[in-house]
């Protein structure tokens, strides 16, 4: 019997998904380049999956892989690092880095 996927579900604009999923593409080519590990490549191809979930999204809720949070909220703080363009402290937020005020 398959168990069901788990889920972060969060309400979220088609911007604010859009930012997020520039930021996880950035950061999967950066921290997990091609020609890498088998394992590198795992981890790269979901990354770049979750972002083309994020750029898809056009709006309501966006239901993002609990297994990958602690690589996404990676990704949300290398991009604030990085001074990437799409960082914003609501992106914090989407991913549970911070509670909304």
């Amino acid at each position: 019997m398959k168990r069901p996927t788990r889920q972060h579900r969060v309400e979220c604009g088609a911007d604010l998904a859009s930012q997020l999923g520039h930021i996880v593409a950035a950061y999967a080519e950066a921290a997990y380049p091609p020609g890498g590990s088998e394992c590198g490549q795992v981890a790269r191809e979901a990354l770049l999956d979750t972002s083309r979930l994020c750029l898809a999204h056009d709006g309501g809720e966006l239901a993002l892989p609990k297994r990958q949070l602690a690589m996404l909220r990676a990704a949300v703080d290398w991009a604030g690092e990085q001074a990437n363009p799409f960082w914003s402290t609501a992106l914090q937020v989407l991913v549970g880095r911070k509670r909304e005020a």
